[in-house]
């Protein structure tokens, strides 16, 4: 899956790489890598729609753009995940390097 690949290249990063995470509906945050783990998506394991996953969190250290027509209700300090949930379309290093790219 090719989400997979960006959590590999994420776990190759070092933490206190900053990235710049920029995701289609126009919010773009600067931050570093606070932890890897395995989640769920909330609902109870008899739903049929009961999903596990991997993700990456990222500590907001620069909000650099606000997102499009959607409520953003994080600030410089908060957490925010990078997984198949909440796929970003490009990660780059600070110095502009693309990392990560979503692929269609």
């Amino acid at each position: 899956m090719k989400w997979i690949k960006m959590l590999t290249i994420l776990n190759n990063c070092r933490k206190s790489d900053i990235l710049t995470v920029n995701w289609g509906n126009g919010l773009v945050i600067k931050g570093v890598i606070d932890t890897f783990s395995e989640t769920d998506n909330g609902l109870d394991e008899a739903n049929p729609d009961y999903k596990e996953y991997y993700m990456c969190v990222i500590e907001i250290t620069d909000i650099v753009k606000l997102p499009y027509n959607y409520l953003f209700n994080k600030k410089i300090g908060d957490l925010v995940e990078l997984s198949e949930v909440n796929e970003p379309m490009r990660i780059e290093l600070d110095n502009g390097e693309v990392i990560w790219e979503k692929q269609d």
